[in-house]
């Protein structure tokens, strides 16, 4: 288990992975952390999160006893990926994105966070099937016009 910026510094040649932890794994653990509490405690930051390297699972050891907000952790999200970002050899425009849109608090929650994660990842795959959709219905035209 080593922190997730002992992490990040650890893999700095390898933004996909990088990104991947922090837009995608460390939502999820903050979202499993809060779900697991009764009282939403503790502040989000580098120092409490902690990352096993060989199965990528990400933990989250609660550091202080400040009752929080979702906002709360929203903020401190975008906080802890800008710091995080600033540790790549070169900045990710995506990282940052998001980082700057937690920090000034267009999301509520952290799943506000995953989904707007999720669609923009999703929603780029719609072009290349709609590309495909078109070269078949052009070819199903040529196909129909010379029998």
């Amino acid at each position: 288990m080593m922190t997730i910026e002992e992490y990040v510094k650890l893999h700095r040649g390898c933004r996909r992975e990088v990104a991947d932890v922090m837009l995608r794994r460390l939502p999820e653990a903050v979202a499993l952390w809060r779900s697991e509490q009764v009282e939403p405690q503790g502040r989000l930051q580098s120092s409490v999160i902690t990352i096993d390297e060989v199965s990528g699972f990400v933990s989250i050891n609660s550091g202080d006893d400040k009752s929080v907000t979702d906002a709360d952790d929203v903020k401190d999200y975008g906080a802890l990926i800008a710091e995080l970002s600033v540790l790549l050899p070169k900045p990710d425009r995506r990282i940052s994105m998001f980082a700057d849109a937690c920090r000034r608090g267009d999301y509520s929650s952290i799943g506000d966070v995953m989904l707007a994660v999720e669609r923009r990842k999703s929603g780029n795959i719609y072009w290349y099937l709609l590309g495909v959709i078109v070269l078949l219905l052009v070819l199903l035209v040529i196909l129909n016009r010379y029998t």
